[in-house]
This record gives structure tokens, C-alpha cells and sequence, in this order.
């Protein structure tokens, strides 16, 4: 019995010490601030700094879900899909250029009774990138390909940047219904600090069975010493 409370004690120090430690452990924190935005129009300007990490929300006006569409079997089978173009120009008049792909089920594009016909975003690239905006915050790989999340990167200059939605394939008159342009920020939290209550009582039980544990082990001995005395 005394073997196994020692053990035990032991057992429950190294969790304690264990929910200790994760209660310490960092994790990034990230949230977005408006810089601007434009209603029902093709472009919009900011006046950033460099360093900065960019998102740009393009959302799509009502009526690009109606109308006509492309169509890929082999990346997008299923879907039909309208190509849209952002180009981000810089104050020295360089271009980065962003193709987002969205898409829609094909059968909802011939069902006319659904009323809601919602497009989403398939596939984000880079086509074009003369240096003004470094997107790489944002890029993802998977494998042997790579893509974007989203449209956006870390500021090169300072100066006037324009947001400009174009290109649009199959043609849609309308402009999006949204550009926000928002920053990135980003900071260290510690999560979990709620566990380090947690991991000290059981450091403390730990302790406290293995010194109980100890202790009997002692005084057995000294009365088997004052036994053999005797």
C-alpha cells in the first residue's frame, strides 16, 4: 500500500507540473481593424504604412449569382463558376493582382425556385506580383499546390494604395455590394492560464500522499527498532 501511494503521489506531481506548464503556453491572437470600405463601387483607396498586413473582403452583389457562368469539370466539377479579379496597386503605381475563383452548384443556378443562390469563394491565386504587397501571411500549401486564404499581404511603401474589383469573367455589371479593406493585427495570449489553479492543487495532493507515503515508511521503521530494543 505504501508502494502505491508514493506512486501515485509521484503520478500526480508530473500532471500538475504538466497542467502547469500548458497553462503558460502561447498562442497567437489575431483580430481585424477597419482602415476603410466602399459600397457599390469597382475600387476603393487607403492610405497605409508599411509593414502593415492588409485583408480585403470583397462581398458579392445579388445579382452575380444570376447570369451566365463558366464551367471547369476538372478543378471544379459540379459548379459553375464566375472568376473575379482584384488588383491592389501600390503608390509607384505597381500591381498585385489576385484571381478569386467562386463558385455555385450548377443545379441551383437552373432551379428558379430558390430564391438564394449564394456564390462562394472556391480558390484564391496570385497572378500578378510586381513587389508592392507581399502576400505570403496568406498563402497556404497543401501538397504540391498552394493557394491563398485570402486577398491581402504586408505593406511595402507608404502611400496610397487602390483596391480595385475588375475583370470579371463571366461579365457582371454590377459593382460587389462590398470592399472592406481591414488591418491585421495580431498578439501573444496565454489561454489556458486557468489551469494553473488546477495544476498546483494536484501538485500539492502529489506532494502531500508522497510525503504521507514517506512518513508511515518511518515511523514503521522506528517501531520495529524499538521493538527489537525491547
Amino acid at each position: 500500500m505504501k508502494k502505491w501511494f508514493f506512486a501515485v503521489g509521484l503520478i500526480l506531481i508530473f500532471t500538475g507540473f504538466i497542467i502547469a506548464l500548458i497553462a503558460y503556453a502561447p498562442s497567437e491572437a489575431k483580430d481585424y481593424k477597419k482602415v476603410t470600405e466602399a459600397r457599390q463601387k469597382w475600387s476603393v483607396s487607403a492610405n497605409l504604412t508599411k509593414g502593415q498586413v492588409i485583408w480585403v473582403e470583397i462581398r458579392q452583389h445579388m445579382n452575380w449569382s444570376v447570369g451566365l457562368f463558366d464551367f471547369d469539370d476538372e478543378l471544379y466539377p459540379g459548379f459553375a463558376i464566375l472568376y473575379v479579379g482584384v488588383d491592389i496597386k501600390d503608390p509607384y503605381g505597381k500591381t498585385t493582382e489576385f484571381l478569386m475563383v467562386w463558385g455555385i452548384l450548377r443545379e441551383s443556378v437552373y432551379a428558379p425556385e430558390i430564391l438564394t443562390r449564394a456564390l462562394t469563394i472556391l480558390d484564391i491565386n496570385v497572378t500578378r506580383n510586381e513587389g508592392g504587397l507581399d502576400p505570403t501571411p496568406f498563402l497556404i500549401k497543401s501538397g504540391n499546390s498552394s493557394y491563398y486564404s485570402d486577398v491581402g499581404g504586408i505593406v511595402q511603401y507608404n502611400g496610397t494604395y487602390t483596391f480595385t474589383v475588375g475583370k470579371i469573367w463571366p461579365t457582371r455589371n454590377d459593382p460587389p455590394s462590398v470592399i472592406w479593406i481591414g488591418e491585421r493585427l495580431t498578439w501573444i495570449e496565454y489561454p489556458f492560464t486557468f489551469m494553473l489553479p488546477v495544476g498546483l492543487v494536484i501538485i500539492g495532493g502529489g506532494t502531500i500522499l508522497t510525503w504521507f507515503s514517506l512518513k508511515r515508511k518511518k515511523l514503521k521503521r522506528k517501531v520495529s527498532v524499538k521493538l527489537k530494543r525491547k
